[in-house]
C-alpha cells in the first residue's frame, strides 16, 4: 500500500519509474470519460489492485461503460466486488492477516509494521509475489527479487536516521517519524505572509440544485465500514437516509418510510429517519455500499473535478427524494 494514491514515498527510487517508459495520467474524478477519450493509443488492458473504482467512482455508469472498451481487465481481490465483477481474471490476494506489510499514512507521522496472523489461505498470493511471476515473465525478475521483509527494509532506508528499521519496528508497534511535527502549526504560525491564520471573509455558495433536484445529497463515510470494505451480507438492510423533519414532512414522507433518492443518473432505494441535526433541503446518507446491489450512492454523483486538487466533487451533487410509492408510480 505504500505510495497509493495522493500518498508520498519514503523512498523515492522504490518506483521503479526508469522501466515505464511511457506515461499517461488521468483525473480520477473523471476516470470513465476520460479511459474514453484516450485514443493515442487507446487503453487495452487494466491491472488493478487496492482499488474498487466501479465502486468508489462519481458517474459509476461512465466507468462501467469505459471498462467495457478495454481489451482485458485483471483484478486483484479478496471478494468479488464491483470491480472484480467486470474482470476478466481476477487473482486472489492476501487480506493483511495473512501477510508482511508495512503501513504508513497522509493523516499521521506513525509508521508500522503488518504482521501475519495466519498462513496464506488457499492458492491466494500477495500483491508482491503476482508482480514478481509477472517480472519474471518480462525478463526483469531480478529487479523484482527480494523477500517482503527485503523490500521493506528498501522502502524505510531514509527512514534510518531517525531510527526507523526493520529491525526496530519488530520490537515496537509503531514509531512516529520525529522529523514530522506531531502537532501542526503548534506554534501559531502559518505558511502565509503574515504569518497568521486566514480566515475566509466573503464566500458565494454556489446554487446547483434545480427546482426538479432541490435537495443536496451528503454520502459520508460510514463508521462501521472502510469505503467499500463490507460484506455482502451488509447489503441485506436498506440504506438509511438522514432528513430534516421539516425536508421530509413537506414531501409526505413519514419517519421511518421507503423512499427513493433520485438523481439524473438513476435512484437509490432508501428507509427515511428524521434527523433535526440534518440541515434542511439535505440528505445524509453513507458511501461505500455495492453498486451491484443497487445501494450505490455514486451511482448518483456526476463527475466534476474541483478547480484545486483535481478532487472529486462527492457533496455537489442535486438530487429529489420521493415517497416510494410515488416513485413506483412516475
Amino acid at each position: 500500500n505504500h505510495g497509493r494514491d495522493e500518498s508520498g514515498y519514503f523512498n523515492e527510487s522504490v518506483k521503479g519509474k526508469e522501466f515505464a517508459k511511457h506515461k499517461r495520467d488521468i483525473p480520477k474524478p473523471l476516470l470513465g470519460e476520460a479511459i474514453k477519450m484516450l485514443d493515442d493509443p487507446p487503453i487495452k488492458m487494466a491491472f488493478i489492485n487496492g482499488a474498487n473504482p466501479l465502486n468508489q467512482s462519481p458517474d459509476i455508469k461512465s466507468v462501467i461503460e469505459a471498462f467495457e472498451k478495454i481489451d482485458f481487465i485483471v483484478v486483484f481481490e479478496q471478494f468479488m466486488t464491483d470491480t472484480a465483477e467486470r474482470a476478466d481474471v481476477v487473482l486472489p490476494v492476501t487480506t493483511f492477516l495473512e501477510e508482511t506489510n508495512i503501513v504508513g499514512s497522509y493523516w499521521h507521522s506513525f509508521v508500522g509494521l503488518v504482521n501475519p496472523a495466519i498462513e496464506p489461505v488457499g492458492e491466494v498470493r500477495t500483491d508482491l509475489e503476482i508482480y514478481q511471476g509477472l517480472a519474471e515473465l518480462l525478463d526483469i525478475g531480478h529487479e523484482m527479487a527480494g523477500t517482503a521483509e527485503d523490500w521493506i527494509r528498501k522502502i524505510i532506508r531514509p527512514l534510518n536516521r531517525s531510527g526507523i528499521t526493520l529491525e526496530a519496528l519488530k520490537k515496537k508497534p509503531h514509531i512516529r517519524i520525529a522529523e514530522i511535527p506531531a502537532v501542526a502549526f503548534k506554534d501559531g504560525v502559518f505558511k502565509t505572509p503574515s504569518g497568521k491564520f486566514k480566515f475566509i471573509t466573503e464566500f458565494s455558495a454556489p446554487r446547483f440544485t434545480t427546482d426538479d433536484y432541490p435537495l443536496v445529497l451528503l454520502s459520508t463515510h460510514s463508521r462501521l465500514w472502510l469505503h467499500s470494505q463490507l460484506m455482502p451480507e451488509d447489503h441485506a438492510r436498506t440504506p438509511v437516509a438522514k432528513v430534516n423533519p421539516a425536508t421530509a414532512k413537506q414531501l409526505g414522507i413519514g419517519d421511518g418510510e421507503d423512499a427513493n433518492i433520485v438523481s439524473p443518473a438513476g435512484s437509490v432505494k432508501v428507509v427515511v429517519k428524521y434527523d433535526e441535526g440534518i440541515k434542511e433541503n439535505v440528505i445524509r446518507t453513507e458511501q461505500g455500499r455495492w453498486y451491484k446491489y443497487n445501494q450505490s450512492m455514486n451511482h448518483l454523483i456526476p463527475a466534476i473535478m474541483s478547480r484545486k486538487g483535481q478532487n472529486a466533487c462527492y457533496y455537489q451533487t442535486a438530487v429529489r427524494l420521493e415517497k416510494e410509492q410515488a416513485s413506483k408510480e412516475r
